[in-house]
C-alpha cells in the first residue's frame, strides 16, 4: 500500500500545483480586469474634462481613437488573411496618414514644451545648488513644486 501511495503522490502533489497556479491565474485575471475598468473610467472622465476645456482637442483625440481602432481592425483581418497584403495597405494608407497629420498638428506645442525642458536642464547642470535648495524648500513646505519639476 505505502509504494502505491508513494508512486500516486507525485501526480497528486503535481495536480495540487496546477489548481492552486489555476486560481492565482484566475486571480490575476481578475485584477487585470479591474484595472482595466478602472483605467477605462479614468480615460473617460478624462475625455470630458477635454470635451469640456477643448472641444477641438477633443474632436481631434476622438478621431485619433476611430482610426485607431479602424487600424486594428484591419490588422486583425488581415493576420487572419481575410484580406490581402495590398488591401490592407490600401486600407492603412488613410489611417496611418490620419494619425500622423493628429500628431502633426500637436507638435509645435510639444517642440516647445520640450525646448522649455531643455532650458531648465541646461539651467540645472549650470546650478545645480539653486534646484537643491529650491527642491528642499518644496520637501519642507516653503515653496510650491514648479510643473516643470523633475523631482
Amino acid at each position: 500500500m505505502h509504494k502505491k501511495i508513494m508512486a500516486v503522490l507525485p501526480v497528486v502533489l503535481l495536480a495540487v500545483r496546477f489548481l492552486l497556479y489555476a486560481g492565482d491565474m484566475e486571480d490575476q485575471q481578475k485584477q487585470m480586469e479591474q484595472l482595466q475598468a478602472q483605467a477605462e473610467q479614468i480615460q473617460a472622465r478624462a475625455m470630458e474634462e477635454l470635451k469640456e476645456q477643448n472641444p477641438q482637442a477633443y474632436a481631434a483625440a476622438m478621431q485619433a481613437q476611430a482610426a485607431s481602432r479602424q487600424l486594428s481592425q484591419v490588422i486583425q483581418d488581415y493576420n487572419a488573411q481575410k484580406i490581402s497584403y495590398e488591401q490592407a495597405k490600401s486600407r492603412l494608407r488613410p489611417l496611418v496618414g490620419s494619425l500622423l497629420e493628429s500628431r502633426l498638428k500637436s507638435a509645435p506645442a510639444q517642440i516647445e514644451r520640450l525646448k522649455k525642458q531643455i532650458t531648465r536642464l541646461e539651467s540645472m547642470q549650470n546650478n545645480p545648488r539653486q534646484y537643491i535648495d529650491r527642491q528642499i524648500d518644496v520637501y519642507l513646505g516653503k515653496a510650491q513644486p514648479d510643473p516643470g519639476d523633475f523631482f
